[in-house]
């Protein structure tokens, strides 16, 4: 396990080396102070279990952004987080992922000074910033385990109550709804929605041929080659070798994810969970993000405080300097669709 972290950080410094960007800069410090706050984290973890001890149920609602990789997922989270009166997982969970009280109330004292950037930097999922929301790895891995990928095999009851217990426990320390993103909780729609009754969720959406044009991009990012699929899979076993050629395989990984993302929604009601398209919300934030808080009240009867005096358009990422890559692609994803 110490080897897999240890190779994880040196490729973290090795594309930072490569990038020359801030947000990276920034992701590999959260990693190491986290690694220089472990014996307090530790220390608070074992005081809070002798203090905070009983099965706890969180009935704060909970608003999960989740959606494929690649999809902007990260932007709309930064922007809601930036916007909305909640509490954002992100960085001050990754510093002290045990913890789930004691070090919360300090970190409350100082939320208010939280900075808003225009400017939405992240590095595959880590933002800039102590309270910039993330995919807090650390803390949902203690439940779902180390494979970031895939669904995992099983969450057995003891898991299910401690998570209950932990989010009971966040929400009673920070005094507001909590607001969470992470890629792999796509594929846990339906787990989380009996876990949690009062969770919402916000499904980004985004031009399938730029989700796997990016993707592509991605696994030569992290793998030096795009011959390694990068990113969710639709089943454990899916591999780039079972297709004719990797363009098929990118197809399939971003179709079998859309099916299995369509199947978790349609076993939760239609009044919990919204589709955002990515597009649509960076040139209409405003009018998405009221839309959004509008059916949040109306699920879970909470209703959560806004500002938009900050809002502005931001034109959206597009990956269509490739043309014919483009166009391929989006002849290979019709006729995948049409078998």
């Amino acid at each position: 396990m110490r080897n897999k972290s240890f190779r994880k950080y040196i490729f973290i410094f090795l594309t930072i080396l490569k990038s020359g960007k801030y947000a990276a800069y920034y992701a590999l410090f959260v990693k190491c102070l986290s690694l220089f706050l472990i014996p307090i984290d530790c220390f608070l973890f074992f005081f809070e279990k002798a203090l905070l001890d009983g099965k706890k149920e969180c009935q704060e609602p909970i608003i999960f952004v989740v959606g494929i990789h690649r999809t902007g997922s990260t932007y709309v989270s930064q922007v809601l987080s930036d916007s909305l009166d909640v509490v954002p997982m992100g960085n001050f969970f990754s510093l002290l992922p045990r913890s789930k009280y004691l070090a919360h109330l300090f970190g409350k004292l100082f939320f208010r000074f939280k900075t808003h950037s225009t400017i939405k930097k992240n590095y595959y999922g880590i933002s800039t910033g102590f309270y910039s929301i993330g995919d807090v790895y650390e803390v949902w891995d203690r439940w779902f385990g180390k494979d970031h990928y895939c669904l995992p095999k099983e969450i057995t009851p003891e898991k299910n109550d401690e998570m209950q217990n932990y989010f009971y426990w966040i929400a009673k320390a920070w005094g507001k709804t909590i607001l969470s993103k992470n890629n792999r909780n796509t594929l846990l729609i339906e787990r989380l929605s009996k876990t949690f009754p009062k969770s919402y969720f916000i499904v980004v959406e985004r031009n399938p041929s730029s989700v796997i044009m990016s993707t592509m991009q991605a696994s030569k990012d992290f793998f030096g080659d795009d011959q390694y699929v990068w990113g969710l899979l639709p089943r454990s076993d899916f591999s780039i070798s079972d297709y004719e050629n990797k363009l098929t395989a990118y197809c399939n990984q971003y179709i079998g994810l859309e099916e299995e993302i369509n199947k978790q929604l349609r076993s939760i009601s239609n009044d919990s969970f919204s589709r955002v398209n990515y597009e649509e919300f960076c040139l209409q934030p405003e009018e998405k993000i009221r839309e959004i808080v509008g059916r949040i009240k109306s699920a879970t009867g909470k209703e959560i405080q806004f500002n938009l005096s900050k809002m502005h358009q931001t034109k959206p990422k597009s990956n269509s300097s490739n043309r014919q890559l483009q166009s391929d692609i989006e002849e290979r994803i019709k006729e995948i669709r049409s078998l």
